[in-house]
């Protein structure tokens, strides 16, 4: 009867713990330890994370109101790329490494353009309407961050952009700007 008893308290322990990892998170760590933060939204939440060996760095996270987890791993992707780190997603296990690195591991690539959060590296090819590609790519080289990176694919007159997504949500919305029938007949 006890063991009944025991096992019972820990099925619903187990069930409470689950339950609550949709639950609204404190989340504020000052001069924290990235890997140390990054261990502790795993506990909370129950994702699997592989971190690489040279994620060092500290962050600070300020909130005034508890997060729901989605928002709090948007905050921690955020903190993940300002140290110059990314994600990737490999079946249920985030792993965690140099931008640079994941830029040559096996990121997502989109042809539309990527949702801005959670911010993580992938690659995005953008079809150039009006403007020859290799104009363009050599012109905004300089709009991608430290760690991205702009080639130019001219048979198929498009841009292949590797850099975090907010940031090529931004370059996205310059394109759009310049790469217009009018600018195209500017430029001839």
């Amino acid at each position: 009867m006890r063991l009944f008893f025991l096992s019972m308290c820990v099925l619903v322990l187990q069930l409470v713990s689950q339950s609550t990892t949709a639950a609204p998170m404190t989340w504020n760590h000052k001069n924290a330890d990235l890997v140390t933060v990054i261990e502790q939204y795993s506990k909370a939440t129950g994702a699997k994370f592989v971190i690489d060996s040279t994620v060092r760095g500290k962050i600070t996270f300020f909130n005034q109101q508890k997060l729901d987890p989605a928002e709090v791993f948007d905050q921690l992707s955020r903190a993940l790329a300002i140290n110059g780190f990314s994600w990737i997603k490999s079946k249920d296990t985030y792993v965690v490494r140099n931008a640079r690195s994941i830029q040559r591991d096996n990121m997502e690539i989109f042809t539309e353009l990527p949702p801005a959060d959670p911010e993580h590296m992938v690659s995005f090819i953008y079809k150039c309407k009006f403007i020859e590609c290799s104009k363009l790519s050599s012109e905004l080289r300089l709009l991608t961050s430290s760690y991205g990176e702009v080639a130019s694919y001219s048979e198929g007159n498009s841009l292949i952009i590797s850099d975090f997504t907010g940031n090529i949500n931004r370059i996205y919305r310059t394109f759009e700007k310049l790469d217009t029938e009018a600018t195209s007949a500017k430029n001839k």
